[in-house]
């Protein structure tokens, strides 16, 4: 219930107090109202009945929602531990919950092979803001996803002797679902519009009974989850013909100069984004050119920059940054502008490719008034 659950996580639960405004609840759960959600953030711990909304709606609403599985005790069937919407909510995100504890032989406390040990800690920047040396302990359900999903990040995984107890039969031997490193504990998704999902399998990883270790963990990557870290932003974004006025509209092998700043989100402000792997490309249809920018570390505020010709075609182009990587948000945008031919009196007067066509021509007519000058005075 609510209070009880309040009181096993309070560490938990007053750090998220600290920098978000939270609300409890155990029944008559609403997250959408006349067509609107009412929650920016959600947190399911352990077991719900329902909730009267689809869960993938609301991240896709630009919401972030995670989801913590309860561990199972003995004699307890499956969904004692996540029922089954928020399992088939978990695989069309790729992520699928086991129907059991993790168990681990070897690197497990003193009491069950069920309390597994690990230090096997995948997430790095900006997920987690330090490094976890110590072992965490846990016991809760196991996680296996889809290897082909580029939107998932595992946070935690198992050692390898870790696997989840049998559930299948094949040919009289008993298979586990997950065994060693593939067996995720905790992990993230990120959807292509920024919004987050976090899946952990065990309420116990954030109780006060834990180890202070865990608590730091689970700390650490909810403020991942929250878009408390991770978030960039852009602004400044400046164009113009290199030693000229801004402009929208450029002829053909103009040499331009663009500039944006990149700030990224942390403890609680902006600080300037710094990367080599930001890429400018100037498109029309299909990216003409494509270059990293260069950070600006003179004035070491965020900005970028980058030189280059324009192609000698001419049309509508794009200034297009795509900038995607594992546990930022997506940073995409563009600006529209024209590339036009030279105007006739633009062109060079004489082209030196086509000095051998003028000595043609001027070679022609001496020779015709040679020619004229002979055949009218010579007998």
């Amino acid at each position: 219930d609510e209070e009880s659950q309040k009181e096993e996580n309070q560490k938990y639960f007053s750090f998220l107090e600290s920098f978000l405004n939270v609300e409890y609840k155990t029944d008559d759960i609403v997250i959408e109202k006349w067509g609107e959600f009412l929650y920016e953030n959600v947190i399911i711990f352990g077991t719900i009945k329902d909730v009267n909304v689809d869960l993938l709606k609301f991240v896709d609403g630009g919401n972030n929602l995670v989801v913590v599985a309860r561990p199972l005790e003995e004699d307890d069937e499956p969904e004692a531990a996540l029922p089954d919407t928020l399992r088939e909510t978990a695989i069309e995100c790729g992520v699928h919950f086991s129907d059991s504890n993790v168990v681990d032989n070897f690197r497990h406390a003193e009491d069950s092979n069920e309390n597994i040990l690990t230090r096997s800690i995948t997430a790095a920047k900006p997920v987690l803001a330090r490094e976890h040396k110590r072992d965490i302990a846990y016991k809760g359900l196991g996680m296996s996803l889809e290897k082909n999903n580029p939107l998932l990040l595992p946070f935690l995984t198992a050692e390898r002797t870790a696997f989840t107890a049998p559930v299948a039969e094949d040919e009289g031997q008993s298979l586990p679902q997950a065994m060693g490193t593939s067996v995720v504990l905790a992990a993230g998704l990120q959807t292509r519009l920024g919004s987050r999902m976090t899946f952990v399998g065990s309420t116990a990883l954030f109780s006060d009974a834990a180890s202070p270790e865990n608590v730091e963990f689970a700390k650490d990557f909810s403020v991942w989850s929250f878009q408390g870290r991770g978030v960039l932003r852009y602004s400044e974004v400046a164009h113009s013909k290199m030693g000229g006025n801004d402009g929208e509209t450029y002829r053909i092998r103009d040499h331009l100069t663009y500039s944006v700043k990149i700030e990224e989100f942390v403890s609680d402000r902006w600080v300037p984004f710094v990367a080599t792997d930001i890429q400018l490309e100037f498109t029309m249809i299909d990216p003409y050119i494509r270059q990293s920018l260069k950070y600006n570390r003179a004035l070491n505020d965020g900005t970028y920059g980058l030189e280059f010709q324009a192609p000698d075609t001419y049309g509508i182009y794009k200034f297009a940054v795509d900038y995607r990587r594992s546990g930022y948000a997506p940073l995409i945008f563009y600006n529209q502008t024209t590339v036009r031919p030279l105007k006739l009196n633009e062109y060079e007067r004489y082209i030196p490719a086509a000095y051998p066509y003028y000595l043609t021509t001027f070679s022609t007519m001496g020779a015709f008034i040679l020619f004229g000058f002979m055949f009218l005075n010579l007998e």
